[in-house]
């Protein structure tokens, strides 16, 4: 990396490699087990950002990336598999920030996409996709009252050498989000907007978990919270409401590495988030922090009246969930405790 007064850049490399069993059923005088899966992930990403004049600044990020996926099967009281997935992707963002007034800033962006999918599986689709991202969003800080909307127009097209494709040739997300602050440290804030899913080629074309007709999923989502700070203390508490069309979830078929995905047509959620934050001790080198967040959530199936099934909990999707965390520190050394829940939910 490096910086000059007026410009900031830096690149960065990664590689990760893993090799490991897959856990299956626990079966009477069985020890072995013949799923294995291997992943190799290496990529180069870069960003370089300028302020050109005094209001007007830029940035430029750049990605490459090559995923590697190698899976076993060799219990011969099942079909024996042996399948490498190799998937390329590059990446582009541009993006500019102007500053129209002190309090008021604009900004437009353009993102591009490119993945390539391989696989050594007969009459592989070898898809190919190209993604075109433009935003325009806008900020305004009037003090007491911050106001940020957004338009995002998205083009998404598909090429596959086996197979039909469902492409979207345009689609427009607009988004609103408002905060007010009511005294020094107590804030109301909302946002609505509507998001666009694209299936992933994970979700798609990976043999026997993807599913080639898999529609795009998209959702309208409602959300208003209120905040509390204060000396080291936090609490915030969020109410929203997303009607999801053609929610794209995961099942599996028998083993831990094939699932497989489905739409399911329309989806209700409703939640409440809770997150706490507080400083209970600090002094004489102590401090003593904890953390606590907590989900409240229903996601129910209301694709149709008529099914014996409507209005319940959809597969995998807990009502309760949360996390517990504290820290004690003192000087350079800390001690943490981290606890995670997930309630009941359907399989």
């Amino acid at each position: 990396f490096g910086q000059t007064p007026r410009d900031h850049w830096e690149v960065k490399a990664y590689n990760y490699t893993s090799e490991r069993g897959i856990p299956g059923a626990i079966v009477n005088n069985v020890w072995r087990r013949g799923e294995r899966q291997g992943d190799g992930n290496t990529m180069i990403q870069g960003s370089y950002e300028r302020d050109l004049t005094s209001r007007f600044s830029m940035r430029l990020m750049g990605k490459y990336a090559n995923y590697r996926s190698h899976y076993q099967n060799r219990d011969t009281t099942t079909l024996m598999v042996d399948n490498t997935y190799r998937q390329h992707e590059a990446y582009l963002s541009w993006v500019n920030v102007y500053e129209l007034r002190q309090n008021w800033s604009l900004s437009l962006n353009y993102d591009f996409r490119w993945n390539r999918l391989y696989a050594n599986t007969p009459r592989f689709a070898e898809p190919q996709r190209f993604s075109h991202l433009l935003s325009l969003a806008t900020a305004l800080d009037l003090g007491k009252l911050q106001m940020q909307t957004s338009i995002v127009a998205s083009s998404i097209h598909d090429q596959v050498r086996i197979g039909n494709v469902n492409n979207r040739p345009i689609n427009l997300s607009p988004a609103l989000f408002v905060r007010y602050d009511i005294i020094e440290g107590l804030s109301v804030s909302g946002f609505a907007k509507r998001s666009f899913r694209m299936p992933t080629f994970n979700d798609l074309y990976y043999t026997e978990i993807g599913n080639a007709m898999l529609r795009p999923e998209t959702a309208l989502q409602y959300d208003l919270g209120i905040e509390w700070k204060a000396s080291g203390h936090r609490l915030t508490l969020h109410a929203y409401h997303n009607s999801v069309h053609d929610k794209i979830v995961a099942y599996p078929k028998g083993q831990q590495f094939r699932w497989t995905m489905l739409n399911l047509g329309k989806v209700h959620v409703d939640g409440v988030d809770f997150n706490a934050q507080a400083e209970l001790y600090q002094g004489r080198g102590w401090s003593f922090r904890t953390m606590m967040q907590y989900t409240l959530q229903r996601a129910v199936d209301v694709s149709n009246r008529q099914s014996s099934y409507f209005r319940d909990l959809i597969p995998y999707t807990p009502v309760h969930s949360g996390s517990l965390s504290a820290m004690l520190e003192r000087s350079s050394w800390v001690l943490a405790y981290n606890f995670a829940y997930t309630g009941e939910r359907y399989c």
